[in-house]
């Protein structure tokens, strides 16, 4: 759904638009934000920087970006570290940075792969409330391994077990 491995049959829509054709998954991709299970940051820029970059990749306006910027890094909580090399962070530092950008440029889509693995219970606690928060105007599709993240920040709930979906759940209906 992301487009880092391309379909090898089948087809599935994102906000109307086909992830199985080039075209389709490059409509997508405006569309979408994305915070990936191996966080894809680069050591030598701050956390000021990585957010700058992905604002302007994402089309925030020029004279927005800054201020864009700054209100995800005090969104996750890495105001101290705003101007720091993310090669210094911990790992639940990556992670939040990883989210903000994921939610940079205000994305209709945004796909959560893991976000909190490695965090701290207060920051995870933090991130899923910034989470929960971004739900309430956009579509967050969250993989993981942890029933209490599930249960906290899912609205419907799959469990897949050997690439096969084996339950789907609502806040009010068990699919089978």
């Amino acid at each position: 759904l992301t487009g880092f491995i391309p379909p090898t049959r089948g087809n599935a829509l994102v906000t109307g638009r086909t992830v199985a054709h080039p075209v389709g998954m490059s409509e997508v991709r405006r569309v979408m934000g994305v915070c990936p299970q191996f966080d894809t940051l680069w050591a030598n820029l701050t956390a000021r920087e990585h957010l700058e970059l992905f604002a302007a990749i994402k089309g925030v306006q020029t004279e927005a970006i800054p201020v864009e910027a700054m209100r995800r890094i005090e969104e996750v909580r890495l105001t101290d570290a705003a101007d720091r090399l993310a090669g210094t962070f911990s790992g639940g530092m990556r992670r939040r940075l990883s989210v903000a950008i994921a939610l940079m440029g205000n994305p209709q889509v945004v796909f959560l792969d893991e976000p909190t693995t490695g965090m701290d219970p207060i920051n995870r606690r933090h991130v899923w409330d910034v989470v929960e928060a971004a739900k309430q105007d956009r579509c967050v599709v969250l993989t993981t391994h942890s029933m209490e993240e599930a249960d906290i920040l899912g609205d419907t709930i799959a469990i897949m077990a050997k690439g096969r979906l084996r339950c789907l759940r609502s806040t009010s209906v068990t699919y089978i």
